[in-house]
């Protein structure tokens, strides 16, 4: 069975970018509202189950609060990979995503298997403004 993917020039583009802050920000805050709303809203359910069958059979509130706070625990870790993975596989952060490259035992990265990326256009050229004409008045005959 063969598959064909049609990707745009911007999915080929699998060049390295450089690490900075408002990059690590972006890939940051997805992962911390992700792991806050996942842990906390499962630990809340569980919790408010857990809470109320035990608070039905009498136990002291001590009790219930030991066992919600255990289960809060164990219900944390596997929300936290979830949410890592939710993160993982988001499509973008604007203008780049994440990506998981395979290398080699040489130490080389596998090309991906798709047709190289269109060129690049030349950045256009900078038009200064003089300051003795108003906006938009550039270019325009007096």
């Amino acid at each position: 069975m063969i598959s064909i993917i049609l990707k745009t020039s911007k999915e080929m583009d699998m060049s390295e970018l450089n690490i900075t802050i408002w990059r690590t920000l972006r890939i940051w805050w997805a992962l911390t509202w992700r792991t806050l709303v996942f842990c906390f809203g499962g630990g809340m359910v569980v919790g408010f189950i857990v809470g109320f069958v035990m608070g039905l059979s009498g136990q002291s509130k001590e009790a219930v609060h030991q066992t919600c706070t255990l289960l809060g625990m164990l219900v944390a870790l596997p929300a936290g990979l979830w949410a890592l993975k939710a993160t993982l596989t988001k499509r973008s952060f604007g203008d780049f995503r994440i990506a998981l490259i395979r290398i080699e035992e040489s130490g080389e990265t596998v090309q991906p298997a798709t047709a190289p990326a269109a060129p690049r256009p030349a950045p256009m050229p900078v038009v200064q403004r003089n300051s003795d004409q108003p906006f938009g008045m550039r270019g325009r005959p007096k």
